[in-house]
């Protein structure tokens, strides 16, 4: 009986990581002429916690994934990007509580919207 019980509060102990596919059903893409906070608006109706994935995809020709500081979101900079994704299908977890930052680097994508702030 003991051992089911400790099984029992085993099971309801453990937390299953949950996978977030980046913008939804509109993926990582540059976002359409006036919808420049559609990531933004995404990330605020998430609940990401430590260990959760987030899932990019988009195509590799066009876009890319970079995890960057908040100085270099805030300013739309891919010149020291903290790490960088190519492969158009791109999970990356969330290891850690606070904020995270990520941007598209190809020119102008950032500008345009094509940016992610997220609070896990």
């Amino acid at each position: 009986f003991s051992f089911l019980v400790a099984l029992l509060l085993a099971t309801l102990g453990a937390v299953q990581a949950t996978e977030f596919v980046v913008g939804g059903a509109t993926q990582w893409i540059m976002p359409p002429n006036g919808d420049d906070d559609v990531y933004e608006n995404w990330s605020k109706q998430q609940n990401v916690r430590v260990n959760d994935t987030l899932r990019f995809k988009y195509n590799s020709q066009r876009h890319d994934v970079l995890e960057v500081s908040e100085d270099d979101y805030d300013r739309c900079s891919s010149a020291s990007p903290i790490q960088s994704f190519n492969n158009g299908d791109t999970s990356i977890a969330m290891t850690r509580p606070g904020s995270w930052y990520f941007l598209c680097g190809f020119p102008n994508h950032c500008q345009g919207g094509q940016k992610l702030s997220i609070d896990v």
